[in-house]
């Protein structure tokens, strides 16, 4: 067989997550209490976070994931790669990043726990599977 033919077909991030009933998940938001997942449309996964209703689009996970897939990953590393979607200083929103790493862990797709105090010498962090 060849190695074409042995190669495995990469499942994208986002089709897990269709699979998964994420709706009512519920992570921990050390800054703001919890983060609640709403919804899921074709496109984007939506969650409370305080008071305010974010989403992270679907593409944005899977080409985030890709990007960083089998490396350690903190949130100062999310904010460089795409400012205007993990951090709040370049129009994104800090609190994707932590999101980010949860729905990862809850498909298992993490190394260990989601490290770092969210703080800026302490940032949160992921070893990506």
């Amino acid at each position: 067989m060849s190695d074409e033919n042995m190669q495995i077909k990469e499942i994208s991030v986002s089709s897990q997550i269709d699979r998964q009933n994420f709706i009512g998940t519920i992570f921990e938001n050390p800054k703001k209490g919890t983060m609640t997942v709403t919804r899921i449309s074709k496109d984007a996964i939506y969650f409370i976070s305080g008071k305010s209703t974010l989403s992270l689009s679907l593409n944005i996970i899977d080409e985030t994931y890709k990007a960083f897939k089998r490396n350690l990953c903190s949130c100062n590393d999310l904010k460089r790669y795409k400012p205007d979607i993990y951090s709040s200083k370049e129009g994104g929103n800090d609190e994707n990043c932590l999101f980010f790493f949860h729905v990862l862990n809850a498909l298992n797709l993490i190394n260990g726990d989601i490290g770092g105090k969210g703080k800026r010498k302490s940032p949160y962090f992921a070893h990506i599977k």
